[in-house]
């Protein structure tokens, strides 16, 4: 048996899966067998030179046999900053994993059972692990080492060896090398590897990728295979980020109805694939026999600009009468919102899953409480003006609209003034509310002409406000006029 134990100082495990980009928001956990044997090529060359190739090779590729990890305890972190560039600067998501305090809570172990080094063998992989800096980025430092007695038990390894629960317990690809694998294949550059005529960039010659099963992180649902608990909730909370390059811009506020349709769309496919194409009334407000009439309990699928930049940068999906966990499961799945490009309105977002929870998930700008409410996104008439009929008032004109729509969430006894204001105002931001998107694709005209208001309440009032044509998503949305905000 050999065992190697890589200690995370700092605490944290910073790295990317091969074939994946930093803004997707996915760690890689456990540590892939890939990245440790290319580690030691590094230190090899680095440190070790004068060690010849005739005795790193034989020892690598006996360490290419899949190994079993015994994993801390561990929880799905991330920052967002600015990242400099030539032309300007580029938001980046800082995924990574989170350990304990404890070094025992800090250590990754990996074992191979079924292996049994020559005490030379040994001795030379304890001179290439001693000065191993780090493993993955930079800021993964660690602490490497080969253990002499067992560890404790493991609780990860290859699917199809069995062994572990399929209950709490997810399926992740690891990348792995082969066991013919050689000294060139692991010290391929990924430069190299793009310029090659037909490569895999994905699978890099020498490698290949294996199902492996793992305690899940906290914090992170279950996102491939694997029945890991999920609770019911009311609400399921994202960040955007742009997709596909880090540097392309977020969608722009005016687009709150394109990704509250696209969030729609993306989480019923997502569900029916889950549940063998059933469709859920919670996340499509429909059934069998049309649209629901639950007076609004279904999804709402809320998209915010939640840094006052004017541009959107969180999805919140919020369902007052609560989401079952088979429609939990489906919208943690979601990652990305796409509209192709023969769509002739080409746009894609990704999604890094935030949380999901009760009411208290909801941030401040959506949930309040306040006495007065302010229009941030136009409210879209649901029925035609008739004009006034003599001194009798319009019964159909905006105001008359909106507090009767305010009545069906419940807001109508305590709503006391309502003021029109002309355009939308945010961090020295101003739209015309006819700027903003107002009608989903495939969907029939609507009612002319979109209004924002301030709302006030006789005491202070929670969100969310939403009301009017499109308010599942997002149109007639009100933010609390809270101090700072």
């Amino acid at each position: 048996m050999l065992a190697v134990r890589c200690t995370f100082t700092a605490g944290r495990y910073h790295a990317t899966p091969w074939g994946a980009h930093v803004n997707e928001g996915r760690p890689e956990w456990p540590p892939s067998p890939w990245r440790l044997l290319r580690a030691l090529i590094a230190v090899w060359q680095r440190a070790c030179p004068e060690v010849p190739a005739s005795r790193v090779g034989p020892l690598l590729r006996a360490m290419a046999e899949l190994p079993h990890f015994r994993l801390p305890p561990a929880r799905l972190g991330h920052t967002r900053h600015y990242m400099p560039l030539a032309t300007g600067t580029t938001s980046v998501f800082d995924t990574f994993v989170a350990l304990g305090r404890r070094d025992a809570d800090r250590s990754v172990d990996m074992v191979w059972p079924g292996i049994a080094l020559p005490a030379a063998d040994v001795t030379l992989l304890r001179s290439l692990l001693d000065p191993l800096p780090y493993l993955g980025r930079a800021e993964s430092w660690c602490r490497a080492e080969v253990l002499d007695a067992p560890p404790p038990a493991c609780n990860c390894m290859p699917a199809d060896e069995g062994g572990m629960p399929a209950e709490h317990t997810e399926r992740v690809d690891v990348l792995c090398p082969v066991t013919a694998v050689t000294l060139r294949d692991l010290a391929l550059n990924t430069d190299a590897l793009r310029r090659g005529r037909g490569a895999d960039a994905r699978t890099p010659p020498g490698s290949r990728w294996v199902t492996y099963v793992r305690p899940p992180l906290a914090g992170l649902a279950s996102r491939v295979g694997g029945p890991a608990p999920i609770a019911p909730a009311t609400v399921v909370r994202y960040a955007l980020f742009p997709a596909p390059e880090p540097g392309s811009p977020l969608p722009a506020l005016t687009a709150t109805l394109d990704i509250g349709d696209l969030a729609r769309r993306s989480a019923m496919a997502w569900y029916g694939r889950r549940e063998g194409g059933a469709l859920s009334s919670t996340l499509s407000g429909r059934d069998a026999a049309g649209p629901l009439g639950d007076q609004h309990g279904h999804c709402h699928y809320l998209s915010t600009d939640e840094d006052r930049d004017g541009r959107l940068d969180h999805l919140t999906v919020w369902a007052p009468a609560g989401l079952d966990a088979a429609s939990v499961a489906a919208l943690c799945r979601m990652d990305e919102l796409r509209r192709p490009d023969w769509a002739g309105r080409p746009l894609r977002v990704g999604l890094q899953l935030l949380g999901t929870g009760g009411t208290e998930a909801l941030p401040l700008c959506l949930r309040g409480p306040s006495a007065v409410w302010r229009s941030e996104t136009p409210f879209v008439l649901p029925r035609h003006p008739k004009g006034p009929n003599g001194d009798d008032p319009d019964p159909e004109a905006p105001e008359a609209q909106l507090r009767r729509e305010l009545g069906f969430r419940g807001l109508g006894p305590s709503l006391g003034g309502v003021a029109r204001t002309e355009r939308y105002l945010g961090c020295g931001r101003s739209h015309a509310w006819i700027s903003f998107q107002r009608r989903r694709d495939g969907q029939s005209a609507l009612v002319p002409g979109a209004y924002g208001f301030e709302l006030t309440f006789a005491s202070r009032v929670c969100g969310p406000i939403t009301v009017g044509a499109n308010a599942h998503f997002g149109l007639g949305l009100f933010r609390p006029v809270l101090s700072g905000m």
